[in-house]
């Protein structure tokens, strides 16, 4: 099953093959936050997918995406979270599952 998340900033759709969480820093030393990147392209070429400020909220959003691949994804939120669910549900038996990085 294929997966597809859209970026934290709404501008990509990308299908990942794998998702990883990898440290933001500016000078290699000093951490600023986590971000989830995802793989795609036979794992040798990624795009950052959210960017977070600690390491506990983006595992937190990896668990969510891990329950999206485990079972139904239940969201609550605005019109367009849902409308975007509804769609991803519908296409899952064509396309995969389609998932929403939250902002926060």
């Amino acid at each position: 099953m294929k997966l597809w998340i859209r970026s934290q900033d709404g501008e990509k759709l990308v299908c990942c093959n794998d998702i990883a969480i990898a440290t933001d820093s500016e000078d290699g030393k000093t951490i600023r936050g986590y971000k989830i990147v995802g793989y795609f392209d036979k794992n040798t070429e990624y795009e950052e997918l959210g960017f977070y400020t600690s390491r506990t909220r983006a595992l937190g959003v990896l668990d969510e995406i891990e329950n999206c691949l485990s079972a139904n994804c239940n969201f609550s939120g605005t019109y367009q979270d849902i409308d975007l669910l509804l769609k991803g549900k519908m296409l899952n038996g064509l396309y995969g599952i389609i998932y929403k990085m939250p902002k926060k």
